[in-house]
């Protein structure tokens, strides 16, 4: 099986990337990689980066599980 994405997807992957770079805050990314298995913590967390999604048109708390797991294959996984 290819699990590889269409190549047609590969802006996007570097777009969700590029923003990740820019927007995630240093203190919820350092959380990240203390703890790749929780995403988020606690709740501050969750409604800091809800907001910064949201100032992007990104936020959609409501996803799909399958929805979250493509961005997340898109993006290269957490940060």
């Amino acid at each position: 099986m290819d699990a590889r994405l269409p190549p047609e997807l590969d802006a996007f992957r570097l777009e969700i990337r590029a923003f990740l770079a820019e927007a995630l805050p240093e203190d919820i990314r350092a959380r990240w990689i203390e703890s790749p298995n929780v995403l988020f913590a606690d709740r501050a967390d969750t409604v800091r980066w809800q907001k910064i999604l949201h100032g992007r048109g990104w936020s959609v708390p409501t996803w799909p599980f399958a929805h979250v797991c493509l961005f997340h294959a898109i993006s290269g996984g957490p940060p």
